[in-house]
């Protein structure tokens, strides 16, 4: 029966080749094999896991990016509208900041009450 590769490699580098006939050694090179043939499939598992998890983890950031960019874009166009709404208010370039875009909005609700 084959046996893992490093196992093999191990045996004939270390085991004189009249040991392998002996039953009790056989018996644990084939659960060292069985442990070896485990760990290989553990980590193969947690390659996959790995892999999958950064895709999903992309996809993640790349839907936030999408969404940041729109929230900015919908920030920029209130910000073009309360300016709009200032007659005093240079038009100027919208900062796409929302701070600014809050305190625009404060000034129309202001004017508003003491007009």
């Amino acid at each position: 029966m084959p046996r893992h590769k490093y196992l093999e490699r191990l045996v004939h580098k270390h085991m004189p080749l009249s040991l392998l006939g002996d039953a009790g050694v056989v018996a644990f090179l084939d659960a060292l094999d069985e442990a070896f043939q485990a760990m290989e499939r553990d980590k193969q598992l947690t390659e996959h896991a790995f892999t999958v998890s950064e895709r999903e983890y992309q996809e993640a950031l790349r839907q936030i990016e999408r969404e940041n960019r729109e929230k900015r874009r919908n920030v920029e166009q209130l910000e073009v509208a309360l300016r709009g709404l200032l007659r005093d208010v240079a038009p100027g370039e919208a900062t796409n900041d929302l701070n600014h875009s809050l305190d625009l909005l404060r000034q129309v609700i202001q004017r508003g009450k003491l007009g």
